[in-house]
C-alpha cells in the first residue's frame, strides 16, 4: 500500500530519520512518501483518492493549550472536512485520534454539518460516524474520555462494518461511543431520532462546540462568549498603552504626532496580521505567509510612498480618486 505522510515540521521530519533505529526507518520504506507541509494545503492539491486520511493529535495537548483557543487552525474547519470527504476513495474513511471530549464534541458537531452541507440529511448524517475511545481516565472522581477516534465515512456505515469495528476495539479494550445500526446512543441519536436539532446539541454542552470554519477558524476556542485569553490581551494593552503615552500627554505639541504614528501602526497591524492568517491558508506555511505578506506590504509602502511624491499621482487623485478605486479593487479581489 502507498502511505503519504505530510508533517509541517521539518524538525519533527528529520527526528523521526535521525532514530530510524528506534522506530525501524519507517520514513525510508518504498512505500511511504513523506512531504514536510501542512495537511489541508496538501490535500487541496493533491489529484489522488484515498482509502484512509488519518490525522493523529495534530495540536499539542499541554497545559498551555488555552494559548491555542485565539490561534487560528484551518485543519479542523467545515471547510477542510469537505476537502478530505472529497479526495476520499469510493469507501473511504477520515479518521481523528483527538485528545479529550472537548475535541471529540467538536470533531463531531464538525462532521455532522459538512455532512449536512454536502447535501446529507441532517437525521442520516450519525450513519456516517462511530466514535469509540481509550481507556476512560478517572480524574477527581469523574469519568473522563481520553484519545477518542471519530471515524468518518463517505457513505453510510453497514451493519458489518460496525460489527467489525466492535470486534477489533473489543480485541483492543477500546470502548465503544457510536456505532451505527448496532450501538446508538447519546447525542448523535439524538440527532437521528430527529428530537434534536445541530443548535441544540451545541447549546446542550457547557463549552463551546460551534464549528469552526475558515472565516473563523478557533478550533481550540472551546469558551462561551469573548475567549479569556483574548480579554487578558486586551487589558494588558491597555495598561501598556497607558503607561507608554502618559508622559507624552502633558506635551501637547508632541499628542497629535504620536497619536498620528500610533494610529498609523495599528491600522498596519490590522491589516498585516488578518492577511498573514488567510495565507496561512492557501501558502500552506506560516512562515512563508508571514514573508510573502511582510514583502508585499513593505514593497506596496514604499512604491505608494515614492508615487505619492509625484505630479501623475496627485494629478490622478484629485480626478479619478485612485487610493479609494484602489482598495475597492483590492478589496474584491481579496473577497474573490
Amino acid at each position: 500500500k502507498d502511505i503519504s505522510a505530510v508533517e509541517i515540521n521539518a524538525g519533527s521530519i528529520d527526528a523521526v530519520k535521525a532514530f530510524g533505529v528506534y522506530n525501524g526507518y519507517i520514513y525510508d520504506r518504498p512505500q511511504v512518501k513523506v512531504y514536510g507541509e501542512d495537511g489541508r494545503s496538501f490535500v487541496q492539491r493533491s489529484k489522488e483518492k484515498y482509502d484512509l486520511i488519518f490525522l493523529s493529535l495534530v495540536m499539542t495537548n499541554t497545559s498551555q493549550g488555552m494559548a491555542y483557543a485565539l490561534s487560528e487552525n484551518y485543519i479542523h474547519t467545515v471547510e477542510a472536512m469537505k476537502d478530505y470527504m472529497d479526495h476520499l476513495s469510493d469507501n473511504g474513511k477520515i479518521a481523528f485520534l483527538a485528545h479529550d471530549e472537548y475535541d471529540l464534541s467538536k470533531i463531531v458537531v464538525t462532521a455532522v454539518q459538512a455532512l449536512n452541507e454536502k447535501g446529507i440529511p441532517l437525521e442520516e448524517t450519525p450513519n456516517y460516524i462511530s466514535l469509540y475511545s481509550q481507556v476512560m481516565q478517572h480524574q477527581q472522581g469523574a469519568v473522563a474520555i481520553h484519545e477518542p477516534v471519530i471515524i468518518i465515512k463517505n457513505k453510510p456505515f453497514t451493519e458489518d462494518e460496525s460489527e467489525e469495528l466492535l470486534k477489533i476495539a473489543s480485541e483492543n479494550k477500546i470502548i465503544p461511543l457510536y456505532a451505527p445500526l448496532i450501538m446508538e446512543k447519546g447525542p448523535l441519536h439524538k440527532i437521528k431520532e430527529a428530537t434534536s436539532t445541530i443548535r441544540e446539541y451545541i447549546n446542550s454542552f457547557k463549552y463551546n462546540v460551534t464549528p469552526a470554519t475558515d472565516n473563523n477558524p478557533y478550533f481550540y476556542n472551546f469558551n462561551k462568549g469573548v475567549p479569556s485569553t483574548l480579554i487578558t490581551i486586551l487589558v494588558v494593552v491597555a495598561l501598556c498603552s497607558i503607561v507608554l503615552f502618559a508622559p507624552f500627554a502633558s506635551k501637547r505639541r508632541n499628542l497629535k504626532p504620536t497619536l498620528y504614528f500610533s494610529l498609523l501602526g495599528i491600522g498596519f497591524m490590522m491589516i498585516e496580521v488578518p492577511l498573514i492568517q488567510k495565507f496561512i491558508l492557501y501558502l500552506g506555511h506560516p512562515t512563508l505567509a508571514f514573508t510573502f505578506v511582510l514583502s508585499a506590504l513593505l514593497l506596496g509602502s514604499g512604491i505608494g510612498g515614492y508615487l505619492s511624491n509625484t505630479k501623475l499621482f496627485n494629478r490622478a487623485t484629485k480626478t479619478f480618486y485612485l487610493p479609494a478605486a484602489m482598495v475597492t479593487i483590492i478589496s474584491i479581489l481579496l473577497l474573490v
